[in-house]
């Protein structure tokens, strides 16, 4: 039974030489269906010819297209990639790409398509294809996107494989991370363009941005708006692409590392009391009665708070609530007796919010985040 589902808008009826239309009367008079309603298998309405659904192909061929119409040079790839850079202009292409390769589809199936279109007609019809897929294959990969195509992959690989040859259209898996130095480093390598090379480090460090955030969230944001503040200087025309590839090539190096340059050393060996420093700076710096020394006070506060961290973990310890009242316990305590040990006087909220967050880093450094 051909029964609809997000992601299958009809299904194929096959009519032996016009049985389909006698199929209402003939149940209608069937002696053995006694009792039942006509009604309920009345299949007008339900069944399309597929000529009505090839009949969509020009038209949805030429909404393709105008996706690009703002592009004066149609073999310009480098300028219609730059055109997808914003996401909603990105969500039309696959929209219209989607909508496109599945009717296409269907003609490549269909006898009638190839007696009333054509054979150049067909040939454009396919090459279009051939070309759209390759270009969203390749700004997924510059705008480190990954769109599910699953439920119409596998049925556009076999019209792929059986109607058109395109052994240049690379197949894109799994997004390589910027961690993977050589494997990124030659995704980067294969694009043609400095503007090329720079969105995809760009996109990719953001991506990885993202997804780490909550393990060092102060680093993370002074990146994530590094990067961004040099995307948007590139679109705004006031940086050259030499320059945008400089500055973000840079900025992945930065995170690739981990920590920043100014990064005191005594903190280097941790993995987590980078973060913590991190947190504890941004919730002390520039208060007024803050010592001189306000760098060696935040160092040593993250140093404290690690081994505090460090000497209550057992296995699992995320998930157990008496070791993190242990913690917070421990923590508070630190962190009141500061204003005798360092004249430094924190606030209820002040040592609350260092409190919460060092251990949520902590937690999600060890795999358990929330």
């Amino acid at each position: 039974v051909n029964r609809l589902f997000p992601g299958k808008d009809f299904g194929y009826i096959v009519d032996y030489r016009g049985i389909l239309g006698q199929l209402n009367e003939a149940m209608n008079t069937y002696d053995a269906l006694g009792g039942f309603d006509g009604e309920d298998v009345d299949l007008t309405g339900a069944v399309t010819d597929t000529r009505k659904e090839v009949a969509k192909l020009p038209q949805l061929h030429s909404d393709l297209w105008a996706v690009f119409k703002e592009v004066a040079n149609k073999k310009d790839v480098e300028a219609f990639e730059v055109h997808l850079r914003q996401e909603d202009k990105r969500q039309e292409f696959y929209d219209c790409l989607r909508e496109y390769q599945k009717t296409l589809a269907v003609a490549l199936a269909t006898e009638h398509f190839y007696d009333d279109t054509s054979p150049d007609q067909i040939k454009t019809y396919k090459d279009d294809l051939k070309f759209f897929r390759s270009l969203r294959n390749s700004i997924q990969q510059r705008y480190a996107e990954v769109i599910d195509y699953s439920q119409y992959e596998k049925q556009i690989r076999k019209v792929m494989d059986d109607n058109i040859q395109s052994p240049d259209v690379e197949v894109v898996t799994e997004m390589v991370n910027i961690f993977d130095v050589d494997a990124f480093d030659e995704v980067v390598e294969k694009k043609e363009g400095t503007a090329a090379k720079a969105d995809t480090i760009a996109s990719r460090t953001s991506k990885t941005i993202r997804e780490k955030m909550d393990e060092d969230p102060v680093f993370y944001k002074k990146f994530a708006d590094l990067v961004q503040q040099a995307i948007d200087d590139y679109q705004k025309n006031r940086i050259s692409d030499t320059e945008y590839l400089r500055k973000v090539t840079e900025y992945m190096e930065i995170v690739r590392r981990g920590h920043d340059a100014d990064l005191p050393r005594e903190l280097t060996q941790y993995r987590e009391a980078p973060a913590f420093y991190g947190v504890v700076g941004e919730i002390i710096k520039g208060r007024e009665d803050l010592p001189d020394a306000w760098q060696k006070i935040t160092v040593e506060m993250a140093l404290a708070v690690q081994q505090i961290i460090d000497g209550r973990k057992k296995r699992d310890w995320p998930v157990m609530e008496d070791v993190i009242k242990d913690m917070e316990n421990d923590l508070d305590d630190y962190l009141f007796d500061l204003e005798e040990t360092r004249d430094l006087k924190l606030s209820t909220e002040e040592m609350d919010a260092i409190i919460d967050r060092c251990i949520s880093i902590a937690k999600k450094l060890a795999g358990h985040g929330a």
